[in-house]
């Protein structure tokens, strides 16, 4: 997507304290904050108390996928949101380049 990403996980364990999503925030920040260039990195600047750029939008949305209805339904939603009248970035899922569609469908990768 042009401004946004969709992702399932699966976790086997905790990590720690912090709750899973706001370790991966974290943890992608401060990867975010490695390799953009200084120039783009002062598009993410911003003055708080505990971080100086932020990369994610501040209400990101977790969902928990409690049953696999939940997740198959969330699962289409992904893979048809490039198709998506907002978007209408192509015609067929399994051609979006970042989807994981051609997987399902074909059980073909191109990562």
């Amino acid at each position: 997507m042009p401004n946004h990403v969709h992702f399932i996980w699966r976790t086997n364990k905790m990590n720690g304290k912090e709750k899973l999503f706001g370790s991966f925030l974290k943890y992608t920040a401060h990867q975010f904050k490695k390799v953009i260039k200084p120039s783009e990195l002062e598009n993410y600047k911003m003055n708080a108390a505990n971080k100086s750029h932020e990369f994610w939008q501040r209400d990101s949305l977790a969902i928990e996928l409690y049953s696999p209805r939940v997740a198959y339904q969330k699962l289409d939603y992904i893979h048809l949101n490039p198709m998506a009248n907002k978007w209408n970035l192509l015609s067929d899922q399994i051609k979006y380049h970042y989807s994981s569609a051609l997987v399902y469908d074909r059980g073909d990768s191109p990562f």
